[in-house]
């Protein structure tokens, strides 16, 4: 790509001056509730409809919701024969909100639950219309823009896989958008199981022997033989204790604990392995406790990547540069994997600089998010001009 990007910096004063469209779109996505009490698929259509009303008002080409429940808006480019950009981001949250929040607005900062992952994320891309009318630009292809209700947690990446399993065209290159940390680039997925093992004391009814078996204890064994597990340099291997779960109050027996993980390896093969010899230590510790010790998955995604030297790569580092953004290039098993083993280039962008990620007062610096923004820009208007390969 041989983009000039000297005007990138221009863009962001542009951007600001949309700033009350912009954070009225990540505000009215990010109060709507991500997850409902007892149907998920009606949380989605809330925040779904969110997102359909919303881009309704700048007027796309087709504005439908697939088969598979995902919201969409196309906005049809100069070129007939250019295929199209997709632009998606998840509008699940970390936090599962269950009902309407409320953000809280300042000059520089914006707060409030879900707004890194990813509120925000889904806010600047329902804004990205009229953004590109702002900095008058007009695209040559296509451009898909992609609400994704059901990608955290045991939907495992579910809206995005539905999705290009029915989308048969080809695809120029996607952008999976963020909403923090900004410098965030991300183009390839490790291999990736996420599970977690589950612990049930058996008792009898009615009674509880305050010095019996601690579902604590038993699955601090647990943890000590899965941290005894030799893992490879290369391929390189981790596993990540991520979450735990147990008790009840200081004085009563817990019986039941919960530990959350993840396998990461640059072979799937050896996640398996490992996925593999976690079960074998779950069953071996069942039988040693007489206890109900379950290793369950949760979801996995295969090894995909770009190489560093594609252009659509060179061409986000050469944009970060332009505005002064240091990119942080890591792993990303999200719905870039899914991308990325359709044989579609790829790659994640976040928008801001936030605080507290996934907790109740998560704050976004809000000058932050113009030079984001101006990021995402270049780099869609460097795939647009140049294309990819």
């Amino acid at each position: 790509m041989k983009s000039n990007f000297s005007e990138l910096k221009q863009t962001v004063d542009k951007i600001m001056s949309i700033r009350e469209i912009i954070l009225t779109n990540v505000v009215l996505i990010g109060q709507t509730p991500s997850q409902a009490h007892s149907d998920e698929s009606k949380s989605n259509s809330i925040r779904s409809q969110m997102f359909l009303d919303r881009l309704a008002e700048t007027q796309p080409d087709e504005l439908t919701t697939d088969f598979h429940g995902n919201p969409l808006a196309l906005f049809k480019g100069a070129s007939a024969r250019s295929h199209p950009i997709m632009l998606v981001a998840h509008m699940d949250t970390a936090l599962g909100m269950e009902s309407e929040c409320h953000y809280q607005v300042s000059e520089d900062y914006l707060i409030g639950p879900g707004l890194i992952d990813n509120s925000l994320g889904v806010g600047v891309l329902i804004s990205i219309p009229d953004i590109l009318k702002t900095l008058e630009i007009k695209l040559k292809s296509d451009l898909v823009l992609i609400g994704l209700p059901e990608s955290l947690r045991d939907s495992n990446l579910k809206s995005i896989r539905n999705f290009l399993s029915a989308w048969k065209s080809p695809v120029k290159a996607a952008v999976c958008i963020e909403g923090g940390e900004i410098g965030r680039l991300n183009y390839f997925s490790k291999g990736m199981i996420r599970a977690e093992i589950l612990c049930d004391i058996p008792q009898e009814i009615g009674y509880t022997d305050k010095y019996g078996l601690n579902a604590i204890i038993v699955m601090n064994e647990v943890i000590n033989r899965v941290l005894a597990i030799r893992l490879p340099l290369r391929p390189q291997t981790n596993i990540v204790l991520g979450e735990i779960h147990s008790g009840y109050k200081h004085g009563e027996l817990p019986l039941y604990a919960r530990l959350g993980f993840e396998i990461h390896s640059d072979s799937d093969d050896m996640v398996e392995d490992t996925f593999g010899r976690i079960l074998e230590i779950s069953d071996d510790l069942s039988h040693k406790f007489s206890a109900q010790i379950r290793l369950r998955k949760i979801s996995s995604v295969k090894a995909a990547h770009l190489h560093f030297h594609h252009p659509m790569i060179k061409a986000a580092i050469r944009v970060m540069e332009a505005l002064e953004i240091k990119p942080i290039i890591e792993s990303s098993e999200s719905e870039l994997s899914v991308f990325l083993s359709h044989r579609i280039p790829a790659i994640t962008l976040a928008i801001a600089h936030g605080l507290n990620p996934q907790k109740e007062n998560e704050q976004i610096f809000i000058p932050s998010i113009y030079k984001g923004i101006a990021q995402l820009v270049g780099v869609i208007k460097a795939i647009d001009e140049e294309g990819v390969k």
